[in-house]
């Protein structure tokens, strides 16, 4: 709309045309035009269009895949990093289960979510509140937080170098 009225305003006035002249020609406001020459610029790339990476040594015309192809092995990233997440979060419920007490491992999986809310009684889901992890133990909720900072602490020390390796290794 804009690019044909602006080679015939060229042709007439025998230089570029203004923005106003422009404007005026296709009926728009100077936001529209701006608008519309912004969005004539930007480059348009098909998913099918073959790329190639010339920065691999010896095989850079070997390496030629389409963008389809590079946006979906982002996607296998993801799933990958869903597994790994799985099993992290398998990894740190068993260690807390091998290192606390029952009743204080149980609290922290309620605490911060880590049990199914299937299991959960009618109301609650997701990470709960001291106060609702109380309800559920038969514990004083002031108990219920002095137990889960004792079991937070004791974690820490004795996952201190394991913790940091997982948080190495995610980040």
């Amino acid at each position: 709309k804009v690019i044909t009225p602006r080679h015939e305003l060229q042709q007439v006035l025998g230089r570029p045309p203004t923005q106003a002249e422009l404007a005026e020609a296709v009926e728009m406001t100077a936001a529209q035009l701006n608008r519309c020459v912004k969005a004539n610029e930007q480059r348009f790339f098909s998913l099918d269009q073959q790329i190639y990476n010339s920065k691999t040594p010896n095989k850079a015309m070997e390496r030629e895949n389409t963008l389809l192809d590079v946006i979906d092995s982002r996607n296998h990233d993801d799933d990958i990093d869903g597994v790994s997440r799985k099993l992290l979060r398998q990894d740190l419920i068993t260690t807390i289960y091998r290192h606390l007490d029952r009743e204080c491992a149980h609290m922290l999986l309620l605490r911060f979510g880590f049990v199914d809310s299937k299991i959960l009684p009618q109301g609650y889901e997701g990470p709960l509140t001291i106060a609702q992890v109380s309800e559920i133990v038969g514990m004083k909720p002031d108990k219920v937080r002095r137990r889960l900072i004792r079991s937070l602490e004791d974690l820490k020390y004795l996952l201190g170098q394991e913790w940091l390796d997982y948080e190495r290794m995610f980040n």
